[in-house]
């Protein structure tokens, strides 16, 4: 998944992730990934090294049930907080093999 902002490089966020099928660990090649998963909900918080795009892998038992994306909060580049969040914008990345397809979701 990437989250997509309208403003540019960014240095840390948090979505929340709710339904999909057997969501599993969640990783990122940019920085430090952390998450808790309980029921129905995956919180996920990625903190990059420098600022730029944030992208991030969860693994599914189903990649066909995508889960529906919110974003909490992202901070910028200086960690100073967004104050608007309804610009951003998740696009999945569906991998299977060597094959993926890109869908653009709003939380």
């Amino acid at each position: 998944m990437t989250l997509l902002s309208p403003h540019g490089p960014e240095g840390a966020a948090v979505l929340e992730l709710t339904g999909g099928v057997g969501l599993g660990v969640v990783t990122t090649a940019l920085g430090d990934v952390f998450y808790e998963h309980d029921d129905t909900t995956t919180r996920v918080v990625i903190i990059l090294d420098e600022p730029g795009q944030i992208e991030f892998t969860v693994r599914s038992e189903d990649v066909g049930a995508r889960p529906s994306v919110t974003v909490v909060q992202v901070a910028d580049g200086a960690n100073q907080l967004r104050t608007a969040l309804s610009s951003y914008l998740v696009e999945f990345d569906r991998i299977e093999g060597v094959t993926a397809s890109r869908q653009r979701r709003s939380p």
